[in-house]
């Protein structure tokens, strides 16, 4: 007995009178209730929470805003920039220049996505035909397929080179006067002409929609197209501005007159030749929107073009070259 009382002081706990007995369970059973609805309170926090997470990180990984003017595309984030499809790009780097008054970009890229479609039985039918005879096609069933992009885009929507020019001839001032000549509208438009600056981002434009790998290469004085497996394991030149079918030439061939002129100096740069990233491929359009700027007497506005595109890529030739054209022609207009 005198041990329970002793415990009985030291703890304040153990025994209890049964009189004191339901007040220390209902004490019990409000904790309990209380913690009951504190956890269930922090379980609906955290649902909450993960809840918005998730929401934000589907707006993170979604499909990028696509721009609709050229000042809306040059103010994203490179890296969403170069998710943007190319035909968009160089159709918004013709943003009012001559002979880009009327030009409806929805329609433009609904055009091409409709001809990707439309060839596709047709690259079909071209593999069956590439089975019969490998051969022809240098055992590259994917240069078969190409020639079938490139003959599908002559036969079926006539867009080739415009037959009317010779720009071997031809001054800046005449080549680059119409953005029609240089940019994707004037081969989706009718009359459906294009030239070197133009074609082969179509055919490229036409290829990403099919899947196919391609990128844009330039020379000095041209521009083609080239498969280009991410493996780099597949490699190979198509060029489109042939009046007949497709070529598919080396290297070697771009190195020589007229793509490249024995004054070209830095030929051996390591600035041609290569494939264009997203961020070089739009510096290109820069360049061509501030060569045709320039041809129309809008210096100020071509000096801009030539600024932003050695900002965007500064080792592209193109725009160096452009930017050197227009230091030219203001010395020889100073007056």
């Amino acid at each position: 007995m005198g041990r329970a009382q002793k415990r009985h002081k030291n703890t304040g706990i153990w025994p209890q009178s049964r009189s004191t007995l339901p007040r220390v369970i209902g004490r019990i059973k409000i904790i309990l209730i209380g913690v009951f609805f504190a956890v269930v309170l922090v379980a609906a926090t955290c649902a909450t929470l993960a809840h918005f997470q998730k929401a934000e990180d589907r707006q993170s990984t979604g499909p990028v805003k696509q721009p609709t003017t050229l000042r809306e595309l040059l103010a994203m984030p490179q890296a969403e920039r170069d998710k943007c499809d190319i035909a968009r790009v160089n159709l918004l780097c013709a943003e009012s220049l001559l002979g880009a008054e009327k030009i409806n970009i929805d329609f433009e890229l609904a055009t091409l996505d409709r001809w990707a479609n439309e060839m596709k039985p047709y690259i079909a039918s071209c593999d069956e035909d590439f089975q019969k005879n490998p051969e022809k096609f240098r055992n590259n069933e994917n240069l078969g397929r190409m020639a079938a992009v490139v003959m599908f885009l002559k036969r079926v929507h006539h867009a080739t080179y415009d037959p009317n020019r010779d720009c071997l001839s031809e001054s800046n001032k005449v080549f680059f006067a119409n953005s029609q000549d240089l940019f994707l509208h004037g081969l989706i438009e009718e009359p459906h002409f294009g030239t070197c600056s133009s074609i082969p981002v179509l055919l490229v434009a036409v290829g990403r929609r099919l899947g196919y790998p391609l990128k844009l290469v330039t020379t000095p004085h041209h521009v083609y197209a080239r498969w280009e497996s991410p493996d780099g394991k597949a490699s190979f030149n198509i060029e489109g501005t042939t009046s007949q079918g497709m070529g598919s030439p080396d290297d070697d061939h771009y190195k020589k007159p007229p793509f490249t002129k024995e004054t070209d100096t830095d030929v051996n740069s390591g600035e041609y030749y290569h494939p264009l990233a997203p961020s070089e491929e739009l510096a290109n359009f820069l360049s061509l929107r501030a060569y045709c700027l320039l041809a129309n007497k809008h210096t100020a506005e071509a000096k801009e073009a030539f600024t932003l595109g050695v900002s965007i890529a500064p080792t592209v030739k193109s725009c160096a070259h452009a930017a050197n054209t227009l230091d030219t022609y203001l010395r020889n207009h100073s007056h």
